[in-house]
């Protein structure tokens, strides 16, 4: 179990906005008119003005000791990363709030003992960080299938796959466009599945949000024998198709495992393609790499076309068994020099081999990226700022091909991921997309 430490020494403007709100409630309904400006801008204000906590724990995947600093503005952002970093154990001890700029700056040395630093930032206040404060994630990336899939994606094992658990399971659907049964979904399908399949860290968006989309969609629903186990909320908007989003009835696993959501996603794209659309938008993913959802969407196959204004900063403060843990279990995408790029840290003990590349680009390249970047840690020295070796791995050539292998020099591998922090020594190699490849995979 979690526990959570409240500091009683909040000081500031911490103090001043709890007295601002509990002030705020006392007041009369006709009477908070006037508060109104003063709301509004504390809401502007927010962003600027972060939570911030001190968690200590054992990292997820090693069970190795790692304390971090974490700065954010939303409930869901931070149970997401604590759930990541952590799982269900650890420690925290809220420090309060402090300026946007103080978070790589001054907040890690005043808190003292922390070795990784997160930070949930707007994309119109990155700037503020200050340059080269942290490597830029995503909060979440956006992706599309284009339609009709050719015969090469209709040919795929993981297609297959979902065609036979259709038969098997003699799944059908059916359109509705019926007010009351969307209600049914929304309660019974789509808030029952995210609850059960993301527990604490469950984000959904509102009722009259989802009303809005099916208003200018319809619902599909997946049947089994008669029964409706799963709908998926399609939206149209002139020019493409929308999957919104996907429910199981009552969160149920069973329904899962039978296909309820890969028969939802297919039903469904054959139905976008049936109405002559030739793009279909997927729902937003996580841009961590081994992300379920992220990489059942690569199957579809999604290409990533853009990303959020949500970012997540990260820096890496000291190098230690910990943090190269973190980062080697957690792959991910981050943007740079206005693209989208997969980032992997691999250890020493994986040598950097044709062999290796490929199957590290089989696992996480995905359409849609400039490059994916594997970068290995060598043994040796530890707890230089971006240090990277400029010897060429043996046995790997500059003439490798189908994906491209790129050897990053020193300065390019360093600017690359400019900010991380203390890595330690390592060799980067970057795996270039191949556009053929990327539909045939898997």
């Amino acid at each position: 179990m979690n526990t959570v430490d409240q500091k009683d020494n909040i000081r500031g403007a911490g103090r001043l906005s709890l007295f601002a709100r509990t002030l705020y409630k006392a007041l009369r309904t006709r009477l908070r008119i006037f508060a109104h400006p003063i709301r509004l801008c504390s809401e502007l204000l927010r962003p600027l003005r972060p939570n911030v906590w001190i968690v200590t724990g054992e990292e997820k995947g090693s069970h190795l000791p790692l304390s971090i600093c974490l700065s954010a503005t939303t409930d869901e952002y931070k149970s997401y990363l604590l759930e990541l970093i952590f799982g269900s154990s650890f420690r925290a001890c809220y420090l309060g709030r402090t300026w946007l700029w103080n978070v790589f700056k001054t907040t890690p040395k005043t808190a003292g003992g922390c070795s990784m630093v997160f930070a949930e930032v707007d994309r119109r206040y990155l700037k503020l960080l200050g340059g080269g404060r942290g490597i830029v994630i995503p909060a979440w990336i956006f992706g599309e299938v284009d339609l009709p899939r050719g015969p090469v994606v209709m040919k795929r094992k993981s297609h297959l796959y979902v065609l036979r658990k259709i038969r098997q399971n003699h799944l059908e659907f059916e359109i509705s466009r019926d007010p009351q049964r969307f209600d049914d979904f929304y309660h019974n399908m789509y808030v029952a599945y995210t609850k059960e399949r993301y527990g604490d860290t469950a984000f959904f968006s509102t009722k009259e949000v989802r009303k809005a989309q099916f208003d200018n969609g319809e619902l599909l629903f997946v049947k089994k024998q008669g029964e409706y186990i799963s709908g998926m909320l399609i939206g149209y908007d002139g020019t493409r198709a929308h999957l919104r989003c996907v429910g199981v009835r009552d969160g149920n696993r069973d329904y899962v495992r039978d296909g309820a959501i890969s028969a939802a996603y297919e039903f469904s794209l054959r139905r976008a393609e049936e109405k002559g659309y030739r793009k279909c938008g997927l729902a937003r993913s996580r841009s961590f790499l081994r992300d379920g959802v992220l990489r059942f969407k690569r199957n579809l196959p999604q290409t990533i076309i853009g990303a959020s204004n949500r970012k997540l900063v990260v820096r890496v403060l000291e190098e230690t068994h910990a943090t190269r843990a973190f980062l080697q279990n957690n792959p991910f995408i981050f943007e740079r020099s206005g693209e989208l790029n997969g980032l992997v840290f691999m250890s020493s003990e994986v040598p950097p081999t044709p062999q290796a590349l490929q199957e590290i680009g089989k696992q996480h390249l995905h359409a849609g990226l400039s490059k994916l970047v594997a970068y290995f840690f060598c043994p040796g020295d530890k707890g230089s700022e971006n240090g990277i070796e400029s010897e060429f791995p043996p046995g790997l050539s500059q003439d490798t091909s189908s994906p491209g292998y790129e050897h990053l020099s020193p300065a390019e591998a360093t600017d690359l991921i400019k900010g991380l922090g203390c890595i330690g020594k390592t060799i980067a190699i970057a795996i270039h997309p191949d556009k053929e490849d990327c539909g045939k995979r898997n």
